[in-house]
């Protein structure tokens, strides 16, 4: 995809996130937005046109909306945590992207992005435990089953209230023709077939839930939790979060421009903390034998830095009381 249909593509989400307003119905949100996207679109290329619908979760719902199925009663909120994604194509080029809004007071139109609270932050550590566990297994050509397992086995590892699902989407070359398998709540779903090809893109949805509640639900102050995704070396095809392009086209592309976009900009160097310092911490953990739960008692992580428990305060670096072994290095 070249920079100026990103720029477009940007463009089209930011006008249909200011179409937002609270007591809309959402029916005429997802259609607004979706034409929206298709006449924008049409003005570049008149073969473009979406390659996912528009589609908005509410609060502390897992799922999405669509124009068939919302009741005509259901409107958009005030603050609660709205997610919206779409995915456009023009070509063989695929678009997929989508952001956190908070429909707030002023002028009761512009959307917001939620700040960091201490418990949406813990599960900011929750979910980036997850994104290392998750993409540091499945690599090209990896059957689709073994997939599978794999969510499996990390929603497992966090128990299943910590982790209650992981949504993948994987793309074709071409976007639109070959749509492969949606895992949402992984155990459920039947057998798949088949493998991710080399120029698929498999995009990774995580869900934090509340480790004391009993119901399958997400956190409500940061249901979703979408991680600034990084190049994969070339035997991989992983993008992590909003966006979601054919691989051949990300040579060179260190980070997608709209990765971080629902962290307020106060907290970006926060957010970026926790990939740099938290990284061997956490692996070193892992390789002692540590569950997630175990991991995360022993962090105390909130707005201002993250330390660790019984320890020193360390708000730039989280340093490993012992060196990766050979057999986390296997997976890691």
């Amino acid at each position: 995809m070249d920079i100026p249909l990103s720029e477009t593509c940007q463009s089209i989400l930011k006008k249909i996130l200011l179409t937002l307003k609270p007591d809309k119905y959402i029916s005429e949100a997802i259609l607004g937005g979706e034409a929206i996207a298709v006449s924008t679109l049409h003005s570049i290329d008149p073969d473009s046109g979406l390659a996912f619908p528009l589609s908005i979760s509410v609060g502390s719902t897992v799922g999405d909306y669509s124009p068939s199925d919302t009741i005509v009663s259901a409107r958009l909120p005030m603050h609660k945590l709205i997610r919206i994604k779409i995915g456009l194509y023009v070509g063989k080029n695929v678009y997929y992207m989508g952001t956190t809004v908070v429909l707030g007071e002023h002028d009761g139109t512009v959307p917001i992005f939620p700040q960091l609270t201490d418990r949406s932050a813990t599960c900011l550590a929750a979910a980036y435990i997850a994104y290392l566990l998750i993409v540091k297994q499945v690599k090209s050509r990896t059957p689709l089953v073994e997939v599978r397992n794999i969510i499996e086995s990390v929603a497992q590892h966090f128990g299943m209230h910590l982790l209650e699902g992981v949504a993948s989407y994987c793309l074709a070359d071409n976007g639109v023709d070959r749509r492969l398998e949606v895992f949402q709540n992984a155990i459920d779903q039947p057998l798949v077939t088949g493998s991710l090809m080399d120029k698929d893109v498999f995009v990774l949805d995580i869900i934090v839930t509340d480790a004391a509640d009993t119901a399958p639900r997400p956190v409500q102050e940061q249901p979703y939790i979408y991680l600034p995704p990084e190049l994969p070396s070339e035997d991989k095809i992983l993008a992590l979060g909003r966006t979601g392009q054919i691989q051949r086209e990300l040579q060179g592309v260190r980070r997608f421009p709209l990765a971080r976009r629902h962290v307020s900009q106060a907290n970006r160097r926060q957010f970026d903390h926790y990939r740099d310092s938290m990284q061997p911490f956490v692996l070193t953990r892992l390789a002692s034998g540590a569950n997630i739960a175990q991991i995360l008692s022993t962090l105390q992580i909130g707005p201002a830095g993250c330390s660790v428990l019984a320890g020193p305060v360390l708000p730039n670096i989280v340093k490993p009381s012992i060196q990766p072994t050979e057999e986390m290095r296997k997976y890691f």
